[in-house]
C-alpha cells in the first residue's frame, strides 16, 4: 500500500513542517508541541538528548496520532523508566516535568534530581541544551530563581 499524499488540515501542516535531512518523528513531534512552550522544550530533551534515543519510535511515551505523525505522552515516561540508568532517569523526569507546564507531570525536586545526572554519560552538548532549556521554560514562568540556580549547578 502507498502512502498517500496529506490532503489538508493537520496532515497538511504537519507535512508542511518537516525539513528536509531530520527525521520525520522529530517533525512530527515539534509539529505536534508547536506553541506550547514548555512541551516543545521537552520535545526538544527527548529530540536532542541522549542522541535522540528518547524520541525513538519504539520508546512508551511516543505515540501515533490520530491522523498523521506522532505525539509524546510525557505523562508516560515516570512510568517507563525503571529499566534506565539514574542519570537517564533524571534527565527524562526533568524532561516530563519541564513539559507538563506543572499540571500533570511529576513533581521533581531538583535539588535531589540534578545530582543524579550522570556527567559521565550526559554530554556537554545534553547539558549545555538542558540548562538552555530550562532557561527558556523559565522566561514563560514566574520560576525564574529555582530553575537559573539550578541551570547553574548543571554547569559546575
Amino acid at each position: 500500500m502507498t502512502e498517500q499524499p496529506p490532503t489538508g488540515g493537520t496532515e497538511l501542516a504537519a507535512a508542511r513542517t518537516r525539513k528536509a535531512g531530520a527525521p520525520a518523528i522529530n517533525q512530527d513531534l515539534r509539529a505536534w508541541a508547536k506553541g506550547m512552550h514548555t512541551t516543545a522544550a521537552a520535545v526538544e530533551l527527548l529530540i536532542r538528548g541522549f542522541v535522540g534515543r528518547f524520541a525513538a519510535p519504539g520508546q512508551p511515551w511516543i505515540q501515533p496520532r490520530e491522523h498523521i505523525g506522532r505525539w509524546a505522552d510525557l505523562e508516560a515516561i515516570s512510568d517507563n523508566i525503571g529499566a534506565l540508568s539514574n542519570g537517564e532517569r533524571a534527565y527524562l523526569l526533568i524532561t516530563a516535568s519541564i513539559g507538563s507546564g506543572g499540571t500533570d507531570g511529576p513533581a521533581i525536586n531538583l535539588s535531589d534530581t540534578i545530582p543524579a545526572l550522570d556527567r559521565q554519560q550526559l554530554t556537554h552538548s545534553d547539558t549545555k541544551l538542558l540548562v538552555h532549556i530550562a532557561k527558556s521554560a523559565a522566561m514563560r514562568k514566574s520560576v525564574r530563581r529555582p530553575i537559573a540556580l539550578a541551570a547553574g549547578l548543571l554547569c559546575a
